[in-house]
């Protein structure tokens, strides 16, 4: 997997700087942007099209918070492209508080309650985020943010 970071010459961040993210995004738009005159090499215009479009994908991937966490885990290879397959409680004990939670919800309340969950695993996990993108980490950082994104996505996955 390409580091969509190093494409766009940024360090890795869970916060990036989304201004400088913007600017490297439009500087490699305009350098590979399609040239579809009438002259131009079929084959060049090709090529063009292809880094545009792979561009494009990596800034949509940066852009997006979920999108870029999970970016970070799988270079970090704590997470395969098929972790999804593994998303259950007998792969991930941790998910079986959650299972326990929502058995006790009623069903007219389950998205509301399971937002709600989301939004405090996303606070509780921001002042931790925010600090190893200055250089500061726990010892046990890596597996605190796998188990939150599990947990994240696995709440998530049972609303829509």
């Amino acid at each position: 997997m390409e580091n969509f970071f190093t494409l766009f010459g940024m360090p890795v961040r869970y916060f990036p700087d989304m201004t400088m993210l913007q600017n490297r995004f439009l500087n490699l738009s305009n350098r590979y942007q399609p040239n579809f005159d009438d002259d131009a090499d079929p084959q060049e215009q090709l090529e063009r099209l292809e880094q545009s479009e792979y561009v494009n994908y990596a800034y949509e991937q940066l852009q997006d918070y979920e999108s870029r966490v999970l970016h970070i885990l799988t270079l970090q290879g704590l997470l395969s492209d098929d972790f999804e397959d593994t998303l259950d409680p007998v792969h991930h004990a941790f998910l079986g508080k959650w299972v326990k939670r929502m058995v006790s919800i009623d069903s007219d309340k389950l998205t509301a309650t399971v937002e709600t969950w989301v939004d405090e695993l996303d606070e509780e996990i921001a002042p931790i985020l925010h600090n190893h993108d200055h250089g500061e980490a726990p010892a046990d950082f890596k597996e605190r943010v796998l188990e939150y994104f599990i947990t994240r996505w696995y709440l998530l996955n049972q609303i829509e």
